[in-house]
């Protein structure tokens, strides 16, 4: 997660001047009234059925004119879900599709009037980059109305970099802490089964006949007692350690790509494909090895 939040804070916080949403939270009558001309008044409904007019009774005023201290000044109107259900999504999406519209004219209109002079080579050229300039144009519409109602823009982009960056150090002190209480339980576990298992050993070796000690002598019912049981020790700490770990943190790893770009998510497949092939064939040659070196220990 946290390559991902660290992309956020380039492209949204620093590129985007912290503004995360298509749609501006807080939109004014006048904007509306300006590009009206261009939707039909169905697709004019859609859009106020979005919005609750700023004095309405269950809206914030206090807070929102602080934010955006235009709204004393000019009739407006607030976004009325910021968080939705998935099955509410779909109706809020076809809903949005005119104001989208307008925004990326009105964006558009800001990035022509901001690059008068500068020159797409063709339209190969800008088709290519088509979906990030229409990004963009929804970025500089609702940034442009958000100055329009008085918003401090450096003081909303500092919030969002400040609080994805808050989410980030959360993130890492909850994974450090996860680490220490794994090595914590991954320890004592191990050290556990190595205390019965030399207990049960112990205990049988104390049966053991003359006959069965001059088989096994002394000093390899040691080594049984104390290397081999260590051994077993270590495999069950790496078990819980790295070998439950690395799998978890690969399907992860796939998963969270794919959610944020399917094309790529192969790239991390063929990572964890290749990491396992050298798991195995490192354990193929080592293997043998380690049986021998242990037989003569």
């Amino acid at each position: 997660a946290l390559p991902d939040y660290m992309s956020r804070i380039i492209n949204i916080g620093i590129q985007q001047s912290g503004i995360d949403t298509e749609l501006p939270e807080v939109i004014s009558k006048s904007f509306l009234s300006r590009y009206s001309l261009l939707m039909k008044d169905r697709e004019i409904e859609m859009v106020m059925s979005l919005y609750s007019h700023i004095y309405s009774p269950d809206i914030n005023y206090s807070n929102l004119s602080k934010k955006f201290p235009g709204i004393k000044n000019q009739e407006s109107y607030v976004l009325k879900h910021k968080f939705l259900r998935k099955e509410e999504m779909q109706e809020f999406s076809e809903k949005a599709e005119p104001l989208r519209r307008i925004l990326a004219l009105e964006g558009f209109r800001i990035m022509t009037t901001e690059n008068r002079d500068a020159n797409i080579n063709s339209i190969t050229e800008f088709n290519s980059k088509k979906g990030y300039m229409t990004n963009m144009a929804y970025v500089k519409a609702v940034k442009a109305e958000y100055e329009s109602l008085g918003a401090d823009i450096v003081s909303i982009q500092n919030r969002y970099v400040l609080k994805t960056g808050g989410t980030m150090i959360l993130f890492t002190l909850i994974s450090v802490i996860a680490t220490i209480f794994v090595s914590l339980i991954a320890a004592r576990s191990a050290a556990g089964v190595a205390m019965h298992v030399r207990s049960d050993l112990f205990r049988k070796v104390e049966n053991f006949s003359g006959a069965e000690f001059d088989r096994f002598s002394t000093a390899s019912l040691i080594t049984r007692c104390t290397n081999d049981i260590t051994q077993v020790q270590m495999l069950v700490f790496l078990l819980i350690r790295m070998a439950i770990y690395a799998p978890l943190l690969g399907i992860g790893g796939v998963i969270r790509a794919y959610g944020n770009a399917p094309s790529m998510a192969w790239l991390i497949g063929l990572a964890v494909l290749m990491l396992l092939t050298q798991v195995i064939v490192i354990m193929i040659i080592v293997m043998p090895r380690y049986r021998m070196i242990q037989k003569l220990i």
